[in-house]
């Protein structure tokens, strides 16, 4: 009961006190008592009201004398707001308040409920009084307001122009579709009376504000703006990206100008692109519908800080000259909405992806807009085959050891194009799509030609970001050691007549040969008419030249060349290190076939040198060649596949040393044409047996010739001519192994054809192996023509047992040690038969 009484004392007292006028305002009353009331309730705040003060005009010996008003100031509200009475901590003397000690602009009407101070400033009695109000809501909307201040009203009373919505350039207030998170409201936001409304306070708050403007959330990284308007960031919860234009990014090649900061843009923290650059959302008089800071009539706004993009407008990108009827999902044209509405528009997608591109790289998907099939652009040459897009810089460039043919060799630091992520962001270490070759905004370089009929200027631009062939370059510079060599075009026919013949329309190093996009067969780049059909694409990509009618008719294809797409057997395909197989698609497999490309690089030129480092000629011109490996002068690509001839460069059959000066069919010596090449052509050889590279010589069977080119009188081998050479027409059977067309130990040859045979006569290498000297003694060959004797010159192992003897018995070693002496060999007797030696 006690207590009771006690609390309706101190409640009657507060009443009392809270009812005072405040002193020190230009509200109050003007005639003021000589000492208005100097007890301790009122001098707690008013301290000048103390007799020895006002009355005495004197300080005391603890106090100096008190001559200004501080009853209103600050720094008397916060002596007892500061945690001593109130802990008010919280909202005040933390983060943003609302200024006080300042004069209100002089474009600004104070209303007279709300008293200056003396000298025309704000102070926090300006809002608040202590003594209360005799109206309004109760303590807990007013918090010792002046004036109710329900739904914001307070705020508008001295900030008119701050209201009025869109249509006074502000944002919206009232009620609203969109919910107030509750995110914000835990951070001070104040939602209206009713439901879902808007006020001054959901954004904004006097005290405390952890940002600038008074906002109850920093809006330098759009997270104000963000938390209600969801659908505006630029990522969706999932991470995808969203049609909006960016922000808190900060601009590479964008620049917002200071123009149009002045009129309101502003940048985020650390400089960062935000809502607020592009949205002015109070006193906007200049775009109220959509708070911009500048109006976006035919695309101006966006010009104005994308001035690099202004090109744009010369290109066939520009719909409103390449599709005037075209438009966007709002469905507007060019010429309603300006350039960049075609493809961009800053919060919604302008154009609709096609469902195939949906999960591909959003900037391939953007591209597809337009390109795919049933789109504006659909015939602008992307129906075929196109550069491959949608890989990342590793996979482009693959392992040295895994993929012996790569597409490029780059590093990420010196690759000078664009590579973006998923999201549309360049990122060194994203992938390959359509915009890191193109600017679809334009190229540097733009030129303008006449049009013959009207005589205006037509804009002509690739929206390449560099000029081919420098653009192909920056990815594949190992690939332009073909320039000035037989595959430059360009070089080859320099009139354009032949290459024009080919529809090429726009001649080029590269262009010649590689169309980007629509090209055939599918899998590649390849700009030529195909005009066979094996089965195998890499072969009919170079017969589209070399062939008959084919801009290298001089250089065909014939029969009589080292077979194509062939299989090989799994022992030679795991030899075959740095020299691709490839399936019926073109694809590097290991279980491929062997076809052009397994030897040849057509992008790899290397010229033929004689022996003395000179190019050879021919026709004029430097003899090229344009393999994986050398062939000359030891014949390496060669070895690759066939290490069982490798013997040969140990041999006295390594004309390199024995007979350097002698020269094969094609003219060429055994220096420029390699070790194998002395003998063996892999185009162009004679008849095509063998892929002989030598004159025929003297015999009846073609290996017996082969051999007679060199062992005759006049050939390089002319030391050493057997006085007898062929073996008696005798039908012989081969041992081949079970199962197996490989070389047997003692072969048997086709006499015309130069095949192997399960049966047949007699041949010189059915006895020699033109490729080893000793089987069990490989010797380093020299200038001279060693002679061989029993156990070597060429000799296949075990002759004399494993063959000789099953016909002829115990004679077979004599006949093997005198086979090519006609002084120990005599003809057959009458009667004994064709295939006996006669012992004299």
């Amino acid at each position: 009961m006690q207590k009771r009484i006690c609390r309706s004392i101190i409640t009657i007292c507060l009443m009392i006190v809270f009812q005072m006028p405040a002193a020190g305002f230009a509200a109050a009353p003007a005639d003021v008592p000589k000492n208005p009331n100097s007890a301790k309730a009122c001098a707690i705040c008013h301290y000048r009201w103390i007799d020895t003060f006002f009355v005495d005009g004197r300080g005391t010996d603890l106090v100096p004398y008190q001559s200004e008003k501080v009853a209103a100031d600050a720094e008397m509200c916060f002596s007892c707001h500061d945690g001593s009475v109130m802990d008010s901590r919280k909202r005040t003397r933390h983060g943003n308040e609302h200024q006080t000690n300042v004069k209100p602009p002089a474009d600004m009407k104070i209303p007279a409920a709300f008293p200056l101070d003396e000298n025309g400033r704000v102070q926090c009695a300006t809002c608040h009084t202590a003594h209360g109000v005799p109206s309004g809501p109760g303590i807990d909307e007013t918090i010792f307001m002046r004036v109710s201040n329900r739904d914001s009203a307070m705020c508008r009373m001295c900030h008119p122009d701050k209201s009025g919505g869109p249509d006074a350039g502000n944002h919206s207030l009232g009620e609203s579709k969109q919910i107030i998170p509750k995110t914000l409201k835990m951070r001070g936001a104040h939602e209206g009376s009713k439901k879902n409304q808007m006020i001054c306070e959901t954004c904004h708050t006097a005290h405390g504000a952890p940002r600038e403007g008074y906002l109850v959330m920093g809006a330098g990284d759009s997270g104000l703006c963000i938390t209600c308007h969801r659908d505006k960031n630029i990522f969706d919860p999932s991470g995808m990206r969203n049609a909006n234009h960016v922000i808190n990014v900060r601009p590479q090649k964008a620049v917002v100008p200071e123009t149009l900061q002045e009129k309101g843009a502003k940048l985020g923290y650390d400089d960062v692109i935000t809502c607020q650059t592009c949205h002015k959302v109070h006193n906007n008089k200049i775009n109220q519908p959509a708070l911009l800071v500048e109006k976006n009539e035919k695309s101006k706004f966006c010009m104005t800080c994308h001035t690099d993009k202004q090109r744009l407008e010369k290109t066939r990108h520009n719909l409103g000259i390449s599709a005037k009827d075209e438009k966007n999902l709002q469905g507007k044209t060019v010429s309603e909405s300006g350039v960049c509405s075609a493809c961009h528009l800053p919060h919604n997608p302008a154009r609709r992806l096609p469902e195939k591109y949906e999960e591909a790289d959003r900037t391939t998907a953007l591209c597809m807009s337009c390109h795919a099939r049933g789109t504006v652009a659909e015939n602008e040459k992307l129906a075929g085959y196109s550069h491959p897009v949608g890989m990342t810089l590793a996979e482009m460039i693959g392992d040295a050891d895994a993929d012996p043919y790569r597409t490029i060799v780059l590093e990420n630091g010196r690759l000078d194009l664009p590579l973006f992520n998923k999201f549309g962001v360049a990122d060194k270490y994203g992938e390959m799509t359509c915009a890191t070759c193109h600017d679809t905004h334009g190229g540097p370089a733009i030129q303008e030609t006449p049009l013959a009929e009207t005589g205006t200027a037509a804009p002509k631009n690739t929206l390449l970001r560099k000029p081919s062939p420098g653009l192909c370059r920056a990815c594949h510079d190992d690939k332009f050691g073909i320039r000035g060599s037989g595959h430059d075009l360009e070089s080859e026919f320099p009139d354009g007549h032949e290459i024009m013949t080919q529809k090429i329309a726009e001649p080029g190093l590269c262009r010649n040969c590689h169309f980007l996009h629509n090209s055939e067969p599918e899998g590649f780049i390849w700009g030529r008419n195909i005009t066979t059909e094996t089965g195998t694409k890499i072969y009919d990509m170079c017969a589209a030249c070399h062939q008959e009618g084919g801009l290298a008719a001089h250089k065909i294809i014939p029969e009589n060349s080292h077979p194509v797409n062939v299989s090989l057997s799994e022992g030679m395909r795991t030899r075959l290190k740095g020299l691709p197989l490839f399936n019926a698609a073109g694809e590097v497999a290991d279980s491929g076939v062997m076809t052009c490309y397994t030897c040849h690089d057509p992008h790899r030129r290397t010229l033929v040198l004689s022996k003395n480092g000179e190019p050879v000629a021919v026709e004029g011109r430097p003899l090229e060649r344009f393999l994986r490996l050398d062939t000359a002068p030891e014949s390496d690509i060669c070895l690759r596949c066939h290490p069982d001839k490798t013997d040969v460069r140990q041999s006295d059959h390594n004309l390199l040393r024995t007979a350097p000066g002698a020269r094969n069919i094609a003219g060429r010596t055994p220096f420029e044409s390699g070790v194998c090449g002395s003998c063996h052509l892999v185009h162009h050889n004679a008849e095509g047996i063998r892929l002989w590279a030598r004159q025929l010589g003297n015999g009846d069977h073609v290996m017996d010739r082969m051999c007679n080119t060199c062992h005759s009188e006049k050939g390089a081998a002319a030391a050493k001519v057997p006085e007898i050479s062929s073996h008696p027409e005798t039908l012989f059977v081969a041992n081949f192994q079970k199962g197996s067309m490989a070389e047997p130990v003692f072969p048997i040859f086709d006499p015309e054809n130069a095949r192997l045979v399960m049966a047949g006569r007699i041949s010189c290498p059915s006895c020699h192996n033109a490729h080893q000297w000793r089987s069990d003694d490989v010797r380093q060959g020299d200038e001279a023509n060693r002679e061989g004797n029993v156990a070597s010159s060429f000799l296949r192992p075990h002759l004399p047992e494993r063959v000789c003897s099953r016909c002829h018995g115990p004679e077979g070693l004599f006949m093997f040690k005198y086979f090519h002496k006609a002084d120990k060999r005599k003809e057959p007797k009458q009667g004994i038969g064709r295939n006996r030696f006669v012992i004299p």
